[in-house]
């Protein structure tokens, strides 16, 4: 084809060399495919060890043993190298709360439990939202949000 004059088969050539390039790139992309799902499973160390190596008869090389050792090697010689922190004494966390006991007060006072202060027996017990007797009126109601606490003052 080349031998020919006229270059009547260079057409043929440019077509027979660009279908060389996609099969080849074809081929680059299936290969990194494998290796993709293959390397999914293998933890992050390896895994970095074998993304990097070039792929020749084999998937991961010819000299994949001697990758995966140079690895596990360089991995615990790093472990060795890192600075252990040394343990410092923690105190127990405390389990109880702070407010479960009473007042500083009242607490030599009662034998258990919490101290219970019983109302006055001639004390009148009031009730909310009743007219005061005194006054005929509503006690006032105090503001529950800061929005209201704002309209208020405004009034």
């Amino acid at each position: 084809m080349l031998a020919e004059e006229g270059g009547g088969n260079n057409v043929y050539m440019q077509y027979l060399s660009n279908a060389g390039r996609l099969l080849c790139h074809l081929h680059r992309l299936d290969t990194m495919t494998r290796k993709d799902l293959i390397s999914i499973n293998l933890n992050k160390d390896l895994k970095d060890t074998l993304s990097a190596a070039p792929t020749d008869n084999f998937l991961f090389g010819q000299a994949l043993e001697e990758r995966v050792k140079a690895a596990k090697n360089l991995e615990k010689s790093s472990e060795e190298l890192k600075q252990v922190k040394p343990e410092t004494a923690k105190k127990p966390v405390s389990r109880t709360h702070l407010n479960s006991r009473g007042p500083a007060q009242l607490q030599g006072s009662t034998r258990a439990g919490q101290y219970y202060k019983r109302p006055h027996p001639y004390q009148r017990q009031q009730q909310k939202n009743h007219p005061d007797q005194r006054t005929g009126r509503k006690p006032r109601e105090l503001p529950k949000t800061q929005i209201e606490r704002f309209r208020r003052r405004r009034r």
